[in-house]
């Protein structure tokens, strides 16, 4: 029979695991004026030395409470979309565009804070854009695929229209549209290229606001070289809002990428050092993702070309695998079927 001290000592357990809980989901207390949180005390009712129970009971608690957090914080999860200004609980989005330096295309140049590494200075972020459209175009058209003359094209995580505003002859003739996780990008390219271009906030879930077929061209700089779980998801996004006969255009990191970033010129990549870490790509490899938590910048994707292809199939007809089609990067050309 269960005396009163065991009794007891269950109410004890009980509110014990239920403040705990609470202050799991709470996180740790903030400081305030004559109340001071003591060092390394992230929870304090996780520090058992100070709770009031037998020794024995504090072991078997202590066993007890892996199942607690367990249950209470579970795995990580990947970012879903990352706001702009999140510390603010306002945001204001100015209508009139950035006072600032003009492109030779007479569009304003975003802060240095939005280059996300391309380039040092303003002219050479500008340039990389234009080289690298003019690279695509290059590689499209020795493919054989040639734009409608109203195309429809999207810039799947376009930045701050690093690339985009060098489609300004598509966008005046038809649609373009580009959009990111990052709203900091978006919110300064619907400020300052809109019209003619048109932007908008994704998440990192493989779902996009557009018809079956909507467009004649996808491409994705450096964006599928940093989704790891969903990037099948992604693939078959891209191909249900390409029309049949479309392009999805799309570069990765491959084993041409490893030899590149082994070289002088590309030794300043933060990859090479995230990859040397590993030991390298091995020998038996599909698919691998480095720095999975959380899915930003910093997961790093490397593909077999085998494996990409067999990704791609079968609602896409593989045309062409560039290397060194976006600097370090690979490309692979693919036709919606």
């Amino acid at each position: 029979m269960p005396t009163d001290r065991s009794h007891q000592m269950q109410g004890h357990l009980h509110r014990f695991v239920s403040d705990l809980c609470g202050q799991l989901r709470a996180g740790p207390p903030a400081e305030s004026a004559g109340c001071r949180v003591p060092a390394g005390c992230r929870f304090p009712l996780l520090n058992l030395r100070h709770a009031l129970f037998p020794r024995q009971l504090r072991r078997k608690l202590r066993a007890d409470l892996v199942t607690v957090l367990d249950a209470e914080q579970p795995s990580p999860t990947a970012l879903k979309y990352w706001p702009a200004d999140h510390r603010s609980p306002d945001m204001l989005i100015a209508s009139s565009p950035d006072d600032a330096g003009r492109c030779p295309l007479g569009m304003p140049i975003p802060p240095q804070a939005l280059w996300i590494g391309y380039g040092r200075t303003p002219e050479e972020y500008v340039e990389s854009g234009r080289e690298h459209v003019e690279r695509m175009r290059d590689i499209l058209r020795g493919s054989g695929f040639e734009l409608p003359a109203a195309p429809r094209i999207l810039d799947l995580g376009c930045g701050s229209g690093r690339m985009t505003r060098w489609l300004i002859q598509e966008a005046n003739q038809g649609e373009v549209w580009g959009c990111d996780i990052d709203a900091s990008h978006i919110h300064w390219a619907q400020r300052n290229l809109r019209p003619p271009f048109r932007f908008f906030t994704s998440t990192t879930l493989p779902t996009l606001p557009f018809p079956d077929g909507h467009f004649d061209l996808v491409y994705a700089g450096s964006v599928f070289t940093h989704v790891g779980d969903l990037a099948q998801g992604w693939l078959l996004e891209v191909r249900r809002i390409l029309r049949p006969g479309g392009r999805a255009y799309l570069t990765f990191h491959d084993r041409h990428t490893e030899t590149l970033m082994k070289t002088p010129a590309y030794s300043w990549v933060g990859a090479s050092q995230e990859l040397a870490r590993y030991g390298g790509l091995p020998h038996d490899l599909g698919m691998l993702v480095l720095d999975r938590w959380p899915e930003r910048g910093q997961t790093t994707v490397y593909y077999d070309h085998d494996w990409l292809r067999e990704s791609l199939a079968p609602m896409f007809k593989v045309v062409e695998i560039v290397e060194e089609a976006y600097g370090y990067q690979s490309a692979v050309v693919a036709e919606a079927v």
